[in-house]
């Protein structure tokens, strides 16, 4: 008998074969006697009635035992926002290329799952951030994120001036294309390719990674994460923005500020038990491994 009797799918329709995908998972899963929930928009472009599928309601969504990324890591990081800070374990399965979050290729589905549904898996709670716009001492939004916050300038090629401070104290100030606020997920992230470090996924930290800075001086730094960091914008001029893992955010003016801490909520990561973090870096990076 499975263990896992509610679970939500949720699909990237844009990705190639998407659908027939997640036709033969639902069809499977039901056959494994499991509840299959969609988003309503999933439901009807997969052509399943009520009786075969049910639409992911907020009640429902509460109640799933397992939540299933069907695309790749930017659906992943949808999911997370799909949930609302609702502590669902998410099993990602990559049809796409990296896939860092989606570790589960097309070729593993049906075997890990069959382990998943026995209670076989592992998860790994990863930290989130929450992003807090300030505006003429006004909170402007609320923003929560799995990999980054990011601040940065829109068309025109002119240099970010603002000021990082770290739990009220003040640090420096920066000239630079933006800077990234990132957890230890988020390190493999856009802040990889701004030069930042690669961060153990468990270690309890956030790291400030400048995106182009003006000065070499201006190197990616790590904080612990019950720290506030806070940014705020010096630049007279508008076209600045602040995105949260490329799924929301807000155009920023001059003199807001951005506050950043550890969310509350962390994220649940089913991935294989036996798979390590370096593992998935050899595999993913295309890293040399000895023979």
């Amino acid at each position: 008998m499975s263990l896992m009797k509610r679970i939500g799918l949720i699909v990237n329709l844009k990705k190639e074969n998407a659908l027939v995908i997640a036709r033969e998972l639902a069809f499977w899963l039901m056959e494994k006697d499991c509840q299959v929930f969609f988003p309503k928009e999933v439901l009807n472009q997969l052509n399943l009635t009520l009786s075969q599928g049910q639409i992911l309601s907020e009640e429902e969504l509460e109640r799933l035992n397992l939540i299933i990324a069907l695309g790749g890591d930017g659906t992943f990081l949808h999911t997370v926002k799909f949930l609302k800070g609702i502590e669902i374990p998410i099993l990602g399965i990559n049809l796409g290329r990296l896939g860092f979050l989606t570790e589960v290729t097309k070729e593993e589905i049906y075997p890990f799952l069959e382990k998943v549904l026995k209670g076989e898996y592992a998860v790994d709670y990863r930290i989130m951030l929450e992003a807090k716009v300030m505006r003429d001492g006004e909170n402007m939004a609320i923003f929560y994120a799995l990999n980054d916050a990011v601040v940065s300038k829109g068309s025109l090629a002119r240099l970010i001036n603002f000021e990082l401070f770290i739990e009220d104290e003040y640090v420096a100030t920066y000239l630079a294309d933006g800077i990234i606020v990132s957890t230890p997920t988020g390190s493999t992230a856009y802040s990889l390719s701004a030069g930042g470090p690669i961060i153990y996924p468990s270690l309890d930290v956030l790291m400030v990674t400048p995106i182009c800075p003006h000065s070499f001086t201006h190197r990616p730094m790590v904080f612990t994460a019950d720290q506030a960091i806070l940014i705020k914008i010096i630049s007279k001029y508008e076209d600045l923005n602040l995105t949260c893992d490329g799924q929301e955010g807000l155009s920023l003016k001059s003199q807001d500020s951005i506050v950043i801490t550890k969310a509350p909520q962390k994220t649940l990561l089913v991935h294989p038990p036996k798979r390590s973090f370096f593992e998935i870096l050899r595999t993913k990076l295309d890293w040399g491994s000895k023979k």
